[in-house]
């Protein structure tokens, strides 16, 4: 498969979208998703092709015993921040969808920021 510059673009905005959130500089990461909402992309693909492979460099960061809890934290916490603020922006997004979904997760489950994500997009 050849990669396109988009996906070279795409590969730098996850790369600086991490580091961000592991420097714990809130507004230069949400400047990133910025620059997706600037380019008109949906709240999916701004959780699918920025957000979930951006924390799953992080939580590899984490796994490789590169990064302490501590960081991991962090950039969940601030992700969970930057989700919070694109739900308001989209929440007037009337989609007519021919089902509801429940999304939840079991008591005591610290791991919920895919389940939020679903719960968003549904």
């Amino acid at each position: 498969m050849v990669r396109t510059a988009n996906d070279h673009d795409l590969s730098q905005r996850q790369w600086r979208y991490a580091q961000a959130l592991l420097n714990g500089d809130d507004e230069a990461a949400f400047r990133i998703i910025e620059e997706m909402l600037i380019a008109r992309r949906s709240l999916g693909e701004i959780y699918l092709h920025l957000i979930t492979p951006a924390l799953a460099g992080v939580g590899q960061l984490w796994c490789d015993g590169d990064i302490g809890i501590g960081l991991e934290k962090l950039a969940s916490h601030l992700v969970l921040k930057h989700m919070d603020r694109l739900r308001g922006m989209y929440a007037n997004d009337e989609r007519q969808l021919p089902c509801r979904v429940l999304v939840s997760c079991v008591e005591g489950e610290p791991h919920c920021i895919g389940a939020r994500m679903m719960a968003d997009l549904f």
